[in-house]
């Protein structure tokens, strides 16, 4: 690069980006074919669509996630001040075969995408599924020591504090109504687990069809 990359605050279409900072990301793209050059004399604190785009592409091209934000000392700007040991597709110019076999590329990465939150979405499903069957004995189980079914992890505490004081005589049955709270709260975890991925993974295929709409 020309000069070492260096900003001082975020830079993004939602910040308060400096001009300084706007400048020295919009270089750093414009190098990899990712956007224009800043223009002499034309210098602003705007975060124009078109270094939003070049952000994302770098990003995902840098195997980074795409929320086109650059935050000083952050992965996209440590990735950045790395020059050209980084490598990534550059933005085509419009028309002709370049430009067809960009789109194609960003059409298989929403296909990838795609792909991705649906098993999700089953994954989730099938996590569901398997909750309400654990749900269904536990509950079963529970009503053999007149206990009703939890709703909520305070309920649980609450059930097993009434396991405790239960005799030895129905503890083979208490370890078992144990077992099922074990195996309710993993499952439970993996389900929160998963909608947490979901969100994300829906959250970039928005971008990449959002970037597939704009250039292509």
């Amino acid at each position: 690069m020309n000069q070492p990359f260096s900003i001082e605050r975020p830079v993004g279409e939602r910040e308060t980006n400096r001009s300084d900072d706007l400048e020295a990301v919009r270089n750093a793209l414009a190098e990899r074919g990712l956007c224009q050059r800043t223009v002499t004399g034309q210098r602003n604190a705007k975060f124009k669509p078109d270094l939003t785009a070049g952000v994302r592409i770098f990003q995902r091209q840098a195997g980074l996630h795409p929320d086109g934000l650059v935050i000083p000392r952050g992965p996209t700007a440590m990735a950045l001040a790395l020059g050209g040991e980084v490598q990534v597709r550059a933005l085509p110019p419009a028309g002709g075969p370049e430009r067809e076999s960009f789109c194609r590329a960003l059409a298989r990465d929403i296909g990838a995408a795609e792909g991705k939150v649906e098993r999700l979405k089953a994954k989730i499903r099938s996590g569901e599924q398997e909750l309400n069957g654990i749900g269904s004995s536990l509950g079963s189980a529970l009503r053999g020591f007149g206990l009703n079914l939890p709703t909520g992890e305070d309920d649980l505490e609450q059930i097993l504090r009434e396991l405790d004081r239960l005799p030895d005589p129905f503890q083979s049955e208490v370890q078992a109504v144990r077992n099922l709270i074990s195996e309710l709260r993993a499952v439970a975890r993996e389900v929160t687990d998963d909608k947490i991925e979901l969100a994300e993974a829906e959250r970039d295929l928005r971008d990449l069809q959002a970037d597939f709409a704009r250039d292509c």
